[in-house]
């Protein structure tokens, strides 16, 4: 008898990947789609005849299929598919930086912190201090991404100023980091304008991606936040004409002031406090 070529059950596995993985309904609403079944990294790997890689390949497919099937409403596997990726391909570096970025607004903060840490001890070997004077790394490209990621998430989700300028600092000291990176690590905490601070890493963010998601979730920050640039500079114009604050949003608007509030990329509603600040909520 022939023997089947080692490929053929490479190919079989895969196919019952993805069966198993996409099982749910397509018919129901995307509040009751069903979660895909996420197989487990040691079974895969038992079958995959020491092909780890291209089935790390293979699962990192089903997982942007999965991030970006409407059926699903807050895609609460994608972590779990984040994992599964990285553990059948340690040295892949998208599913870190990807899932370091994206998780937060799935409001999966510590989860995106947690991978991005394992993605950094997998593949970037840096010294023990807060900020290391150097970083060795595998040769990954766009590794960079990892710590910058990172360093992204603690600056706008935890707000804490010391991890990020921790991880910016790792992010431009590594191999093969954009120009504008550097410099935006190097300016990183020079001022106290957080909301500019953001505008430029989201910018450096856009500036450096391929990713249409990534892309994308960028330029929707950097509108949110030139939107309320917009905001504050017309409160400030409504007070100087009428030497007064505006009760409202729409005060700016009968005040001849703005034409209209425009909407929100992020989804947020924009309100004023009783000492004109504008907040996004």
């Amino acid at each position: 008898m022939k023997k089947i070529p080692s490929y053929i059950y490479i190919i079989l596995l895969l196919i019952l990947v993805v069966v198993l993985q996409f099982s749910s309904d397509k018919e129901k609403l995307k509040v009751e789609a069903q979660q895909p079944i996420i197989l487990d990294a040691k079974l895969i790997q038992t079958f995959d005849l020491g092909l780890h890689n291209a089935a790390a390949d293979f699962v990192w497919l089903s997982t942007i299929q999965y991030y970006g099937d409407p059926n699903y409403e807050n895609y609460d596997k994608l972590k779990d598919y984040l994992e599964l990726t990285v553990t059948l391909d340690p040295n892949f570096v998208y599913p870190y930086s990807f899932g370091t970025l994206v998780l937060p607004s799935l409001k999966q903060t510590d989860e995106a912190i947690n991978l991005a840490q394992r993605g950094i001890d997998s593949i970037i070997t840096t010294p023990s201090s807060v900020i290391p004077a150097k970083a060795g790394i595998l040769n990954v490209p766009d590794a960079w991404q990892i710590p910058f990621y990172l360093g992204t998430t603690y600056h706008i989700y935890k707000d804490d100023a010391k991890n990020a300028a921790k991880y910016l600092d790792i992010a431009s000291r590594t191999p093969g980091a954009p120009e504008n990176i550097k410099i935006i690590a190097a300016n990183y905490g020079s001022r106290d304008d957080k909301r500019q601070q953001t505008i430029d890493i989201w910018t450096g963010i856009n500036e450096t991606t391929n990713d249409s998601t990534v892309k994308n979730q960028a330029q929707e920050y950097i509108t949110h936040f030139e939107i309320l640039n917009l905001l504050d500079k017309a409160v400030i114009e409504y007070q100087t004409k009428f030497n007064k604050l505006p009760s409202t949003l729409d005060d700016l608007i009968t005040g001849q002031i703005l034409i209209g509030i425009p909407p929100d990329p992020l989804g947020t509603t924009f309100t004023i406090t009783k000492t004109g600040q504008v907040l996004s909520q």
